[in-house]
């Protein structure tokens, strides 16, 4: 069995401050979590039975009864951060400025109570950051820049009773955004960045052998991945008889790499999708709507060795 619970709580405190030419968005806040997760196994590495020369002697050699556990593990993770940021708005919107700084601090305890001892992990207080710029040249289009670094807590514990290790990443990105531009008597809205990326210790769900042969899904987590590349969409809405007509087109392609240099596991290169919707909004079918769409991936590496593929 495994549980895990936990308390959230949040604060945030928001002033605007109108000078003669700059306006500022400021922000200060805090948050703090608390989870605790509970996890009892019984592991047991049973040498798989050999059914050519049918030797069942490891089968015999078994105990009648088992323990119910031989793992029983209790983790405390813990975290508290506060924050400050800016945003501050030039020559009537058309420049944006944005700059903001994270303090967090957090901490893990863990209590084994087979062994009836403790551990305690308590880093340094982690600092992150974002800024960025923003420009509009008319006020449907935005042009803009940003970078940033990230830290995640990672709460519970791995298939092994290991507490799950935090993750640090970074990005910088660029782009593009418009929106209500008039075309064909309806309305154009697209958008499309280019990122470069990366994320340790990232959590994921994906197979593991276990000593008997047979595959499962665990929790896993990779040391690092990186993931560089670029996105598009676009929708269109226009008004056709009683209703709307609207539909969204989307595309993706990165290369996604691990610690390794191997292209990441189960992370296609390229996504695309699409989708249509018609809704009625007046007459006796006010409310009823239609559509269909599609998603399309391309392949995945389903092994880090890069020898199966899906397709």
């Amino acid at each position: 069995p495994y549980s895990e619970f936990g308390h959230t709580g949040q604060v945030d405190f928001l002033y605007k401050l109108e000078l003669a030419k700059v306006t500022q968005d400021i922000s200060v806040g805090a948050d703090v979590s608390d989870v605790v997760s509970r996890d009892k196994l019984a592991i047991y590495a049973i040498t798989p039975l050999n059914t050519q020369t049918l030797d069942y002697s490891a089968d015999a050699a078994l105990l009648d009864q088992y323990p119910i556990n031989n793992q029983n593990l209790r983790t405390n993770s813990k975290s508290v951060s506060y924050y400050i940021q800016d945003y501050a708005t030039f020559l009537g919107g058309k420049v944006n400025l944005v700059a903001g700084l994270r303090w967090i601090n957090p901490s893990t305890a863990q209590q084994n109570w087979l062994t009836n001892t403790t551990s305690n992990f308590d880093p340094d207080t982690k600092q992150v950051h974002r800024y960025g710029i923003v420009v509009k040249p008319i006020p449907q289009v935005s042009v803009y820049a940003m970078k940033g670094d990230t830290f995640q807590i990672n709460t519970g514990v791995n298939h092994l009773g290991q507490p799950l290790k935090d993750s640090e990443g970074n990005i910088t990105e660029f782009g593009l955004k418009s929106f209500d531009i008039a075309v064909g008597g309806g309305q154009l809205f697209f958008s499309t960045a280019y990122f470069d990326m990366e994320l340790t210790n990232v959590r994921t769900i994906g197979p593991l052998i276990v000593v008997i042969g047979q595959t499962v899904n665990e929790i896993l987590q990779t040391a690092a991945d990186t993931s560089k590349g670029w996105e598009f969409d676009a929708g269109y809405r226009h008004k056709i008889g009683p209703g709307e007509f609207e539909t969204i087109l989307t595309y993706y392609k990165a290369k996604s790499m691990s610690a390794t240099g191997i292209r990441s596991v189960r992370t296609p290169e390229h996504v695309s999708s699409f989708f249509l919707k018609y809704s009625f909004n007046e007459g006796s079918l006010k409310g009823l709507s239609g559509g269909f769409g599609g998603y399309y991936e391309g392949n995945k590496l389903a092994t880090t060795n890069g020898l199966l593929y899906y397709d």
